[in-house]
């Protein structure tokens, strides 16, 4: 191995694992020593890295000691039983699998919108990596927030089967093979109902509301750090086995033309646009890819402000290994963690604006320049609103 970091993946053998690996070599990240860890069934198992193959080790025996960066990408229960050991050892840990993605002491990142916020890792010495569904949302919007601001976001995603595991994939497959041998579907399919040639909405839990949809909810609004913003999210599995898709509508601070929308699409990190005439799926264009696909962009009918588009990524490749091995960059600890070339927060500016009889008007200030003209505008507004509907338009981009 050439010179670089020591590097533990706790989860090696699973698809998201091998994706890493699989990533860690085509980027060229700088590796020293790389440890493959797993459970015990899988131990010993052999795996490729980098045109070498490396043998799987036990986590219950492995010393984290050894290790100065860890890519968890095993599951909540691996990452709760193994992170403690690892960060006292010293090992900053990439983690992927939501169990710290809402603490406010953690960092969620998104390397494309706030690699900023990584300097703040040394709280606890863990990075959390958002669900795979936020990851290609933010993606794909961040080229449309730096046009034009943002004021509400509403998408529906289509997941894979991928998403629930191997088990899924397996099931999906069983399902399918049956169905085109005449042969009834268990009623103790993984699924529980036919999903093959289907689609399945989720069901809310006993919060009243579906678990996977509040996860992009409130993971978009940490990210972006506006815990009031307006955002809408659905989710349906699809009878698909590997990929994600994402229709999107997206309204920005100003009229956006469907032109500069693709524009901005054009100029985006690991973004792929299709042609006008166009579009990507799932399985031809987003499984075993490293890129985000986006298509079909679009204005709403009658709405200048509104842009929709239709984006396909590989939910293991992209949304899990990608993202938590993006760029990097050294950190003041002398640590090498994964961001872009961006290492200060932007200088915001401030979208403000009302909104009179039906016409938006919108004044761009600086950020310490704010709350002066906040103030002004709330108390023009004041002056009007018992005449005629109005609201106070604010976001940061």
């Amino acid at each position: 191995m050439s010179e670089g970091w020591n590097i533990a993946v706790l989860g090696a053998t699973g698809a998201v694992g091998e994706a890493l690996l699989e990533t860690l070599a085509e980027r060229q990240f700088p590796v020293g020593e790389i440890y493959a860890l797993a459970r015990n069934e899988s131990a010993g198992e052999q795996l490729r890295f980098g045109g070498k193959t490396i043998t799987v080790q036990d986590a219950a025996e492995f010393d984290w000691t050894q290790a100065q960066l860890a890519f968890f990408v095993a599951g909540k229960e691996a990452t709760a039983a193994w992170v403690e050991e690892a960060t006292n050892s010293g090992c900053l840990v990439i983690d992927s699998s939501g169990l710290f993605a809402l603490e406010p002491d953690v960092p969620l990142v998104v390397p494309e919108v706030n690699p900023f916020i990584l300097t703040d890792y040394r709280n606890r010495n863990v990075i959390a990596v958002p669900d795979s569904l936020t990851s290609q949302l933010l993606a794909a919007l961040k080229p449309l927030i730096d046009q034009g601001g943002l004021s509400r976001i509403s998408v529906t995603s289509l997941i894979s089967a991928s998403a629930q595991g191997k088990k899924a994939v397996d099931a999906l497959a069983g399902q399918s093979a049956k169905l085109l041998n005449g042969i009834p579907i268990d009623e103790e399919d993984f699924f529980g109902r036919q999903l093959a040639f289907n689609m399945l909405p989720l069901l809310p839990d006993s919060e009243g509301s579906v678990r996977e949809e509040r996860r992009i909810v409130d993971e978009v609004r940490k990210i972006l750090q506006d815990e009031g913003l307006m955002i809408s999210a659905s989710v349906v599995q699809a009878p698909v086995f590997y990929g994600h898709a994402q229709m999107v509508n997206f309204e920005a601070l100003r009229p956006l033309a469907a032109e500069e929308a693709r524009d901005a699409f054009a100029q985006g990190e690991d973004i792929v646009l299709s042609e006008e005439n166009e579009f990507p799926t799932q399985v031809g264009d987003a499984s075993g890819s490293p890129h985000l696909s986006v298509g079909c962009v679009r204005n709403d009918y009658g709405m200048p402000e509104q842009v929709q588009f239709w984006s396909v990524a590989d939910n293991v490749r992209f949304g899990g290994a990608l993202m938590a091995v993006k760029n990097r960059r050294e950190t003041g600890a002398g640590v090498s963690v994964l961001m872009s070339d961006q290492q200060q927060p932007p200088v915001y500016k401030i979208a403000l604006g009302i909104e009179y009889d039906g016409s938006r008007y919108y004044g761009w200030q600086r950020q310490n320049e704010v709350r002066s003209v906040q103030e002004k505008l709330e108390k023009a507004l004041s002056q009007v609103a018992k005449r005629t509907h109005h609201r106070l338009l604010r976001r940061a981009y």
